[in-house]
């Protein structure tokens, strides 16, 4: 079955080894410029491949639904934590889900997917660490609606007041 062919990106002879005469392109560079011509199918390849490797590597599968969510959320890339917008050359981010459940809730930016596995998913965690950072204050911050905006001041606020609570 093997023979000799030639390659649709660049037009170079090259010997096809393989069994069933599959291989298409004659280098790896040719292969990506031929099966990811088209963006759309470019990324939903990526998506399939990260999706494999979350279930290969965490046990985690995701229905159909779930799956054009995270679909949509990375078209977006916005992150759901701080809400930064992904930059144009900066990789995907990172689809958080719950490693108890399995269970989807976002796509994060590294910063925040790194925040929330060092405070291990836990609100607890995350409420005593703004607790900490806003009663030690050693920048000096003031946590007004001026500084950080109404919606963050306004959460603050409720986290504050959880703290105290909790105390």
């Amino acid at each position: 079955m093997a023979g000799m062919r030639q390659c649709p990106v660049c037009s170079k002879e090259f010997y096809d080894a393989s069994r069933n005469d599959s291989k298409v392109t004659c280098c790896l560079k040719c292969r990506n410029a031929y099966y990811y011509r088209n963006k759309d199918k470019k990324f939903d390849r990526s998506i399939q491949m990260r999706l494999t490797v979350m279930k290969r590597e965490y046990g985690v599968e995701f229905d159909k639904e779930t799956i054009k969510r995270i679909n949509a959320d990375l078209k977006v890339g916005k992150c759901a934590i701080c809400g930064r917008l992904r930059e144009e050359r900066e990789r995907d981010f990172h689809i958080d889900h719950d490693h108890r459940t399995g269970k989807y809730r976002g796509i994060l930016c590294s910063q925040c997917n790194h925040a929330l596995g060092n405070i291990q998913d836990s609100p607890l965690h995350a409420i005593a660490l703004c607790n900490y950072l806003i009663k030690t204050n050693a920048r000096g911050i003031e946590w007004t609606g001026e500084f950080w905006g109404d919606w963050v001041a306004t959460e603050a606020e409720k986290l504050i007041e959880t703290c105290i609570g909790a105390e």
